[in-house]
């Protein structure tokens, strides 16, 4: 278990002292604190395949094969408009500024409406290809350029779409999915190919791909000021330019979208993006940073954006029609230093009244500003403003770039990010070194991880041996169960502590196990071992394995990994006299038995063989051993015991590896 604490309390803001300053603070409120907050668009349903609004306030939206509905107030409502469309899969549109409308279609070519979409009129005169991707008109003169699909072609209409023009002299063949018209009647095509230019009203185009990926396929465009383009790419990426197209720079890369179909510059200046995949975004900064801007959007698929003159957004979505997005005042207060693991209290905003089940969740930021993975420091239960005590994780980097924001669940939004960074200052990362299993009067040394902090340690079920403040800790630990560290280390720079209270296991380790394997006892320990027969210790007997010479009852005790030493296991019976009931297949006997200088070995063998004939001590060691190939036969070997004390010991005949023993009594 780990505990967090703090020297110093000059950042600790109570709750009444925020409550007090909330009504100051709240009137600082700027343009950039606002984020949107999406609408369902009353109730139409389907695909959005094309999305325009008139300066006199009325939005018309196309739906894939349901044709062109109509709203005249702002979205709540919706019309089906199609008196005299005769296709009514209608692909793009566009608002000239006397208010005429224009429709292309995917297979009926343009119709024309002059009162507002209550009738629409077939303008194909001179047109090659009745399929039409994409409208443009441009503002200083009125005139029209569409693009078609069959013929990958653009035509252009000077008398409102009465008689048109093939204008595809340097882009004929290429698919176009855009075009756009400066103020300066500088045409843009926006192809599967890059970008292509006009300076002469479409008579003759160039393209303008320097600095474009190899693959260049080109969606969306918007003008940002007299220097600054940008365009959207079907791989999630924004390019700028400042020198009218003569060369393009990455600005940006819209991560997990597929496509950007829409750029749109807002009435206030800002940025706004309709992504495929990832929703809508905005940007405050001319394009060069995004945020994602999709509270309350249901369906992220979008495939349009335009701006109602309300200011309203109005995205079209891939199935679930138009949503409206509405500026909201959200935002969140928060700064200071603190240290990683500290509670930090967080105020915030917000100009709506939030669903009765509605939860806000304060969220932190990496050290770099980004949410990509945020970390949740605190939540609330409410439908209005409020302040959230939440604590930051202890895991945090020291940094000055944290950022802290509010997402509410209903609906579905995010705050601004807090306008002041959070600084988390240098903490210790307390961490303990040493054995945490151990055995009663065990001697052990603990080490801090990192040196150069202040130290405390405390100990719980030992004796500490050297003081108390150093780096390191000697403890000889007490009666079996549990024993406890803590040491508290502090950052004298910062005042930020940490404090790690580490659980130590006193225990005596269990006893060992003994195992029979055919002439042999085997303990379950691997090393640390001492054998006794009968309860006396047999010396020189610390192996695992142990063969026995004497009948009697064994046991054995051993040290473990971590130097305790373990109880006595059970006794084990071994009869020695049993050696000699085995089946003598190979003849085996010694003479005499007892013995005082010498015996004799004698054996028989069917086959050749390699055999080794040893003689093992009490504890099991060899302390003769000869090995020879014999031929099939009788065979005879002398073994001069003169030198061995009186005794029991076991004669050994490995025969191809089998085993066969004999009980030998050295008797003077």
């Amino acid at each position: 278990m780990r505990h967090i604490s703090y020297l110093f309390s000059k950042f600790d803001l109570i709750n009444t002292l925020l409550t007090i300053i909330f009504a100051i603070i709240i009137t600082n409120y700027s343009a950039e604190s606002k984020t949107i907050y999406w609408q369902k668009a009353g109730n139409l349903k389907g695909k959005v395949t094309a999305l325009v609004t008139k300066p006199s306030g009325e939005i018309f939206a196309a739906i894939q094969k349901e044709g062109i509905y109509r709203s005249i107030d702002n979205g709540n409502n919706w019309d089906q408009v199609n008196n005299g469309l005769t296709n009514l899969t209608v692909n793009t549109m566009a608002v000239r500024a006397n208010g005429d409308i224009f429709a292309g279609t995917n297979g009926g070519g343009i119709f024309i409406s002059k009162d507002n979409g209550q009738s629409w009129t077939e303008i194909n005169e001179g047109l090659l290809s009745p399929y039409i991707v994409a409208i443009s008109i441009n503002p200083s003169n009125g005139h029209l350029y569409v693009a078609t699909d069959v013929y990958s072609s653009l035509f252009r209409s000077t008398n409102s779409g009465q008689s048109w023009e093939e204008r595809n002299n340097g882009i004929a063949n290429i698919s176009i999915n855009n075009i756009a018209i400066s103020n300066e009647d500088e045409l843009f095509a926006c192809t599967f190919s890059g970008m292509y230019f006009s300076r002469d009203n479409g008579n003759s185009w160039r393209a303008i791909n320097q600095g474009l990926p190899e693959q260049k396929n080109i969606y969306s465009f918007v003008f940002v000021n007299d220097n600054l383009i940008l365009i959207g790419s079907r791989n999630s990426k924004i390019y700028n330019t400042t020198s009218n197209g003569g060369s393009w720079k990455l600005s940006t890369e819209l991560k997990g979208s597929e496509q950007i179909f829409g750029l749109l510059k807002a009435q206030n200046g800002e940025l706004c993006a309709a992504t495929f995949g990832k929703g809508a975004y905005r940007s405050t900064d001319n394009g060069q940073t995004w945020k994602q801007i999709n509270g309350g959007l249901t369906n992220i698929q979008l495939l349009n954006i335009v701006q109602h003159s309300s200011g309203d957004l109005l995205v079209g979505t891939w199935g679930d029609g138009v949503f409206k997005g509405k500026e909201v005042d959200f935002k969140v207060f928060a700064e200071g230093s603190y240290c990683a693991g500290k509670e930090i209290s967080v105020s915030f905003t917000s100009s709506i009244i939030y669903d009765s089940n509605n939860n806000f969740q304060v969220e932190l930021s990496d050290e770099e500003g980004n949410f990509d993975n945020p970390f949740i420091i605190g939540n609330l239960k409410s439908t209005t403003h409020g302040i959230v005590t939440g604590k930051l994780p202890r895991t945090l980097k020291p940094g000055s770039g944290y950022k802290i924001r509010v997402r509410a669940s209903s609906p579905m939004m995010d705050s601004e990010e807090s306008e002041e960074s959070i600084t988390i200052l240098p903490s210790p990362n307390v961490e303990i070194s040493g054995k945490l299993v151990v055995c009663p009067s065990l001697r052990v040394t603990y080490y801090t991880k990192e040196t150069g902090y202040s130290n405390q340690w405390q100990v719980t079920g030992g004796t500490p041996v050297n003081g108390l403040q150093d780096d390191s800790l000697v403890v000889v630990w007490g009666k079996a169960g549990k024993g406890y560290i803590t040491l508290i280390q502090c950052n004298i720079n910062t005042g930020c502590c940490d404090t790690l209270v580490q659980e130590i296991l006193i225990e005596i380790p269990p006893a060992p196990k003994i195992t029979r394997r055919l002439m042999e006892l085997v303990s379950s320990y691997p090393t640390g071992n001492q054998w006794y027969l009968d309860g006396q210790k047999i010396e020189g007997a610390t192996d695992s394995v142990i063969t026995p010479v004497e009948t009697g009852y064994y046991t054995v005790q051993a040290i473990d990994s971590n130097g305790c030493v373990t109880g006595m296991s059970d006794p084990y019976l071994f009869d020695i006299e049993s050696v000699g009931d085995e089946v003598n297949y190979y003849q085996f006997n010694v003479y005499p038995n007892p013995a005082d200088d010498k015996i004799l070995l004698q054996f028989y063998i069917l086959n050749p063989s390699y055999i080794t004939i040893s003689l093992l001590n009490l504890p099991g060691s060899s302390i003769y051993s000869e090995s020879n190939n014999y031929l099939p036969g009788e065979h005879q070997q002398i073994i001069n015991i003169t030198n061995f004390s009186n005794g029991f010991y076991l004669l050994e005949l490995n025969i191809n590896g089998k085993k066969f023993y004999r009980k030998v009594i050295v008797q003077r």
